[in-house]
């Protein structure tokens, strides 16, 4: 039996060629690197989804290793369930995370970071700095699973698409396009 994910990074691994800002993200020169659950974790054995995918995508060939560095040390508000104004901003997933470990080194190595879903990208914002903080010199790329969007119908349940994310942190204005 395939579990979803598998079955989505499969899909995955067999059409990235077709875009080539998936090509940059991904390949045996990569290192995936998990976002953290908003919570730490207590049991090794955790659910760790981020880490699953991570997972699944080295095992399709999608990078050359996985590196579970970035670290949750303090709990925030998941944003799945938090309504508008109760979301974690990129400040707050900055100062309850910390990278944690030593990054394997690959030759002519990339970064991707790695989440399940991105609504505004304030997860992607705080973990950003950690990573490049701690290993410049690096491409750091990032990469969800699943967008959200906020107005409109769904056109298509596959529709990969290479976006920015604008953070203004004096006014906390954040906002990804598309």
């Amino acid at each position: 039996m395939v579990s979803g994910i598998e079955f989505v990074v499969r899909r995955l691994a067999d059409e990235v060629n077709q875009y080539p800002f998936l090509r940059e993200c991904f390949g045996p020169d990569v290192i995936l690197v998990p976002v953290p659950r908003s919570a730490p974790l207590r049991q090794k054995d955790a659910l760790w989804p981020t880490l699953k995918i991570c997972t699944a995508m080295y095992k399709a060939g999608l990078g050359g290793e996985v590196a579970p560095i970035l670290i949750r040390r303090t709990a925030v508000q998941k944003s799945a369930t938090a309504g508008h104004s109760e979301r974690p901003n990129p400040q707050t997933h900055f100062a309850s995370t910390a990278a944690d470990g030593a990054l394997p080194l690959l030759a002519k190595g990339k970064i991707t970071i790695v989440d399940d879903f991105i609504t505004r990208g304030s997860t992607f914002i705080g973990m950003y700095p950690h990573i490049t903080g701690r290993y410049s010199g690096q491409r750091v790329f990032c990469f969800a699973l699943i967008r959200t969007i906020s107005s409109g119908e769904v056109e298509s349940w596959k529709s990969p698409v290479q976006g920015r994310i604008i953070f203004n942190p004096s006014t906390d204005y954040l906002h990804r396009e598309p």
